[in-house]
């Protein structure tokens, strides 16, 4: 073999280990992904039994007296395989409704929630380190009792909800000397937060989001940019998705 074949080998050999690499992860994933959502889908059916066989066996104990959460439905947002055939992290959005102090009826929410998945003798199962904290919008959820430092961290009542994530102006006017303006999101939450923006009432302005998550104490900008003449503007919608509230900017286009 020539010397400059043995370097265009060489030079190949990381590439294809990547591909390779690449292809072992796709029937791992997709195995993953169909355990995860039969996992959840027992739950919401309340077939809790079932899904045991879902849950690894030093979490068993766990998950037997853990309180099983009640939902509406739920999507499978995100799948990574940390170490490839050993270690998962998954998101699932899940829609529910909870009872908030101060409500006169439970109020919709939808909350992003991760999980931690393993191999077990050849299977997916569901894995929780029960020492670790749980990340939440109002601060971490620490295991445990009580009186040992555990629990849910304060709740706000429902007149404090709308404080907790605001924007700096609910109204936005873009001319042809401004046509381009910017709203800041701030959460005042110790815990990151989703939002979603739903600009179909003013169809003939882009609106775009740097993000859409904003981090503990952080902030997040929304452009808003004028592309048409004679255009009057209308409503942009915004869903704080962990906390149920929203917020609605006016957009008036001169």
């Amino acid at each position: 073999m020539s010397l400059s074949r043995v370097v265009q080998v060489a030079a190949a050999a990381p590439l294809f280990a990547i591909l390779m690499s690449a292809q072992a992860l796709e029937p791992a994933e997709a195995e993953l992904r169909e355990r995860v959502q039969t996992f959840y889908q027992l739950q919401m059916d309340k077939k809790f039994r079932q899904a045991e066989a879902f849950v690894a066996e030093d979490t068993k104990d766990f998950y037997y007296n853990s309180a099983k959460g009640t939902f509406n439905s739920f999507k499978i947002a995100d799948v990574k395989i940390v170490e490839p055939g050993k270690m998962a992290k998954v998101t699932v959005r899940s829609s529910f409704t909870v009872m908030m102090m101060g409500a006169a009826r439970p109020m919709p929410m939808e909350m992003p929630v991760t999980s931690t998945w393993k191999m077990e003798e050849g299977k997916w199962v569901m894995f929780v380190d029960q020492t670790a904290p749980v990340p939440t919008p109002f601060g971490d959820f620490k295991r445990g009792a009580p009186d040992a430092g555990g629990g849910f961290p304060k709740m706000p009542s429902i007149p404090n909800l709308t404080k907790l994530v605001q924007a700096d102006k609910t109204l936005v006017t873009l001319t042809a000397e401004e046509p381009v303006q910017t709203v800041t999101l701030t959460n005042n939450l110790p815990g990151a937060v989703d939002f979603k923006v739903d600009a179909t009432g003013v169809p003939r302005v882009a609106v775009e989001a740097e993000n859409t998550k904003i981090g503990a104490n952080g902030t997040a900008k929304i452009v808003f940019r004028r592309k048409l003449d004679g255009v009057t503007g209308g409503n942009v919608h915004i869903e704080i998705g962990q906390i149920g509230t929203a917020i609605d900017i006016q957009v008036v286009v001169r």
